[in-house]
Order: structure tokens, then sequence, then C-alpha cells
């Protein structure tokens, strides 16, 4: 009874530990917006599953937030951890963390990742 019970309650720990799928393994590392920034990477997907991911407003804000990641289906998903929030400039433009994201992959060809959220198409370069 209790090697069930043990086996029970891993079952979701071992799920949060596993290692990322195959399609995200294929898209992982540093993306930019050279619009934004060509300096700072506006997402670190990692091969660990974790990441971070960055906004930017050129000398008024800059944020961060740190979350775990994977790609299911056709979707870029990404589960964040609001205590993590670091910045510089300005908090009080800091809106709402969302916990949790999710954006459609339309492409990933030559560096280039292209998602999809909200009817607003954008284009990630890769930096490894």
């Amino acid at each position: 009874m209790s090697r069930k019970l043990l086996a029970l309650l891993s079952a979701p720990l071992a799920i949060a530990c596993s290692p990322i799928s195959d399609e995200a393994e294929k898209i992982a590392g540093k993306y930019y917006i050279p619009e934004v920034s060509d300096t700072t990477p506006l997402m670190e997907l990692r091969t660990d599953g974790t990441c971070v991911v960055r906004a930017i407003r050129q000398d008024v804000l800059t944020y961060s937030v740190e979350g775990h990641w994977d790609v299911k289906r056709d979707s870029l998903l990404i589960a964040l951890i609001p205590s993590t929030l670091q910045w510089e400039g300005d908090e009080n433009l800091i809106g709402d963390i969302p916990v949790r994201l999710g954006k459609k992959v339309l492409s990933f060809t030559n560096g280039q990742l292209s998602l999809e959220s909200e009817g607003i198409n954008y284009v990630y370069h890769l930096r490894k």
C-alpha cells in the first residue's frame, strides 16, 4: 500500500521534472527582436526546460521573469513564476504577470522563430 501511495505522489514530480519535447529541443536558445533590443534576449529557452522571459521599454523599464517551457503540438507553452520578477526602471509600469503563456508556433527556419499571440505575429531571431 505504501509503495502505491509513494508512486502516486511521485508522479506529478516526475512530470514536472521531465525533459522538454524533441520539438522544443530544436528551438532552445536565446531569442531577440532587433527592433526591441540587440543586446538583451527577450526569451531564453534552455534545454533543461527552464526559461527567462523579458519585457523591455528602452530607457524606461526592463523586467524579467523565470519559468518553465515546452512545445506541445503547435504551441510554445510557458509557465512563469511571478515571484522571480526582477526589474530595472519604473516598477509602476509593470502590469500583472501571467502565470501561463501560450503562443502558436508559425515557423522555425533559418534561425527565426515566428510566433502568434492574440492575432499578432512576432519574429524572434535565435542566437545560441
